[in-house]
């Protein structure tokens, strides 16, 4: 331990830097991995197979309001990306109308994904640089 500390101390004022680029990282993987392991949960087993049986008979509004449903329940993007699609197929939305929205809809939601996360590279190759 004393070492580390000495290490540090010589160092001398880029060590701080390098620790304020540290704790940003740990806050960031903090909040990255609650946001995606304790705050969204896994959908149901039987999601995809009562989804595409409410879809194939007919009942659209049923299917919009399961997916709904769960994807207030487990904070799901798959889930809300599948009640996008049964709302617009409901309305009468044509096949390209549907593609296009819901590539919206998962471009949304991937980006809800990945925010913060290029951060992530930025200082694991400062820290990275600092330690060669």
């Amino acid at each position: 331990m004393t070492g580390i500390i000495r290490s540090f101390q010589e160092g001398g004022v880029f060590m701080y830097f390098i620790l304020v680029f540290g704790l940003f990282t740990i806050a960031f993987i903090y909040e990255r991995a609650t946001a995606l392991f304790f705050k969204m949960r896994e959908i149901p087993e039987n999601f995809r197979t009562q989804l595409l049986g409410q879809v194939s008979t007919g009942d659209l509004i049923g299917a919009r309001n399961f997916a709904q449903t769960t994807a207030t329940a487990t904070n799901s993007p798959l889930a809300r990306v599948a009640a996008v699609g049964c709302q617009l197929r409901a309305s009468g939305a044509g096949d390209d109308e549907l593609q296009a929205r819901m590539d919206e809809a998962l471009s949304r939601e991937i980006t809800m994904i990945d925010r913060r996360t290029g951060f992530l590279g930025m200082f694991g190759n400062e820290i990275g640089r600092a330690h060669v």
